[in-house]
């Protein structure tokens, strides 16, 4: 389905849906344009090489003077060098999890609480698992690329 910006045509709104101008409310006009500035705006921002994401990648922070920009978080840098390590040795998932679960080692989820309380949780409450070690190996950003609308 292909959906351009709204139109305002004689008092009316209008969306060209698939090739087709449809009439649409003003509620919905406003919506899409909302949605339109937003994602426009993510695009100039990633362009000038900025971090647009909600969530941090595993390894790195947001700068404390700038959102936009991620800094290197060394202390998890140094757990997630150690991971692809492990795993470039033949470690399993699961044995690269029990072996950051033993050395209590925060998880990625964990270490976001970290930084937003800036208590430092048990790492028990929540421990890392196959699914977490799989992610922070397959994430893009652990190789330092940036992606943007990779679901769109």
């Amino acid at each position: 389905m292909y959906i351009e910006h709204p139109y305002f045509y004689e008092g009316k709104y209008y969306a060209n849906i698939d090739g087709e101008m449809i009439e649409i409310t003003k509620e919905v006009a406003y919506a899409m344009n909302n949605f339109y500035r937003s994602s426009s705006a993510k695009k100039a921002l990633w362009k000038e090489g900025k971090f647009t994401g909600a969530w941090e990648p595993y390894g790195y922070r947001k700068s404390e003077h700038d959102r936009h920009q991620l800094v290197v978080d060394e202390e998890a840098a140094v757990h997630l060098r150690e991971i692809f390590s492990m795993y470039m040795d033949g470690f399993s998932y699961s044995d690269i999890a029990k072996k950051l679960n033993a050395d209590g080692v925060l998880s990625p989820t964990l270490q976001r609480e970290y930084y937003k309380t800036r208590e430092k949780p048990l790492p028990e409450s929540k421990p890392w698992n196959n699914y977490e070690v799989k992610r922070v190996l397959q994430d893009v950003h652990c190789t330092g690329d940036c992606v943007f609308g990779k679901y769109q």
